[in-house]
């Protein structure tokens, strides 16, 4: 907004200058007015140019610095989300719109506080049925240093546990996410529906396992699955 209003003043001095102009130049010589106009052409233009490139950087400056701050949900399928920027902005709208939707994935993935990349998770629990957040989910689920917002993640994939590629996290998480809570949700959720390809996963976590329920949940899932423990 700073830079139109810097805008429109620079065009309405301009044209006030060039009335004066006008109203000087001697009608009788056209000569004279072909490289006047060719000037104002030329400096419009280069207006024109010059708040081009300004909203450009505007844009890149809002894209670098945005931050989300705050998220609240209305409980009537809408939510407002606090950016923290040069100046605060907030936005709000439904779930479906796609801004709210890529604010939503990005305070997921950069937010710095755990409690807001949780609530993230959380608004986005319905949305998993689309493959590209059920990807950030995943990898929400997979990297985030907090184990709460792991387990918030692991709930909202929990629908989606027949999937291969939530499998396939899950068997990762089984072996060496340090957070118990979040190995005996994994293997609760395996045991709900595995196939086959796990077998090697729920042998190897037998073997380093040392909660006993975690074991004993392995033990059971192959032993549907008619393969051995691989313990000898």
């Amino acid at each position: 907004k700073d830079f139109a209003a810097a805008h429109q003043q620079r065009q309405a001095g301009f044209a006030a200058r060039w009335r004066r102009w006008t109203a000087w130049a001697p009608a009788a010589s056209p000569w004279l007015w072909k490289p006047a106009f060719g000037c104002a052409l030329l400096l419009v233009g280069f207006g024109a140019g010059t708040w081009n490139e300004q909203r450009q950087s505007l844009h890149r400056i809002e894209a670098e610095f945005a931050r989300v701050r705050a998220i609240e949900g209305t409980g009537e399928g809408t939510v407002q989300i606090l950016f923290e920027e040069p100046r605060q902005r907030r936005i709000e709208g439904g779930l479906h719109e796609a801004s709210i939707e890529r604010a939503l994935l990005a305070a997921v993935r950069r937010a710095e506080d755990p409690g807001l990349r949780g609530e993230s998770v959380d608004l986005l629990r319905n949305r998993c049925n689309r493959e590209d957040v059920r990807k950030v989910v995943l990898q929400t689920l997979e990297k985030d240093e907090n184990p709460l917002v792991r387990l918030r993640a692991l709930e909202a994939l929990r629908p989606y546990a027949g999937q291969p590629e939530v499998q396939q996290t899950l068997g990762r998480l089984l072996l060496s996410d340090p957070d118990p809570r979040l190995r005996i949700q994994s293997i609760n959720l395996l045991v709900d529906g595995t196939d086959e390809g796990m077998v090697g996963t729920l042998q190897q976590a037998i073997r380093n396992e040392q909660d006993e329920y975690i074991r004993a949940q392995c033990l059971q899932l192959l032993a549907r699955l008619r393969a051995s423990p691989g313990v000898f």
